[in-house]
This record gives structure tokens, sequence and C-alpha cells, in this order.
């Protein structure tokens, strides 16, 4: 599973980069899990250096450098609304935003080359990309491989 998806994400950067005229990074999706604990390790260690809570045990994560400061912080997913931090922390979230589908897989990179990561959403064989943390249409809209099925909202 993750080898499809790292092939799909390095082919849609590659794509977007070519449309666009300017390097794309892709990231990735979803990290996996729900919760509110995180568990940092500084040097890959077994042991966390840093622990947080943040959002609630329902929420799904993704990681990006969302203020282009070289650092990932964390964004909770709650269906379609997204709480980004600028800091690994706990408390109230520096942004939402509410983008996509609830039922759209996620995407993180840096679409437009600027140094920040922003969100893209895939239904089917669609692709949805901001390059901006706002809710609205997106920014870029372009289609890639087969859809299989019905899948997430298309």
């Amino acid at each position: 599973m993750f080898g499809r998806l790292a092939r799909a994400l390095i082919a849609g950067a590659l794509l977007v980069g070519l449309a666009a005229g300017a390097p794309a990074t892709a990231k990735g999706g979803e990290i996996g899990g729900s919760g509110q604990l995180y568990l940092f390790s500084d040097d890959l260690g077994t042991v966390a250096s840093r622990q947080l809570v943040y959002g609630t045990v329902l929420d799904r994560v993704v990681a990006g450098d969302w203020d282009g400061d070289g650092r990932d912080t964390l964004a909770v997913r709650r269906d379609r609304e997204y709480h980004f931090k600028n800091s690994l922390s706990g408390g109230d979230a520096d942004r939402v935003v509410a983008y996509g589908r609830a039922g759209d897989v996620v995407l993180v990179g840096d679409w437009d080359g600027d140094g920040r990561d922003t969100l893209a959403v895939r239904r089917g064989s669609t692709y949805f990309f901001k390059n901006d943390l706002s809710g609205g249409e997106a920014d870029r809209v372009m289609g890639y491989g087969r859809c299989r099925g019905r899948g997430a909202g298309g």
C-alpha cells in the first residue's frame, strides 16, 4: 500500500511541477491512526523526547510546514475541517480551514514551490490543489490515473 501511495505522490508532484512550471514537493497524506497524544523522538531512538496532546481522539493527523519556517508541525483533520498548528504544542489551532469533502484522500505538499505546505485532496482520479491554507475553490484541478470503482465522493 505504501509503495503505491509513494509512487502516486511522486508522479503527481512531477505532473504538478511540470504543469505549473515550478518545483513541487509532495510529502504525503495522513500519518495513520487517530488520537490526540503525539510522541516525538529527536534522535530516532525508541524513547520519546517530547510529547503533546492536540485535538480529539477521533482526529486524523497530517504534518507539514504550514508557515514556511522549515519545520513540520501537525494539523488534525475532522471530516473536511483541518486544524493547523505552527508549533509542536497543544492548545488551540493557529488556523482552521474547511476544504474538500469528508471522504476525500488528503495529500500534503508544497505545490507551488513557495516553501509552505498546503493541502490537495484526491476524489477518485481527480486532484484538487490549494496553494494557501484556505477553503473555497481549488487553485488547480487535474486528473491523473484511473478511478477504480466509485471511490470517495466520485
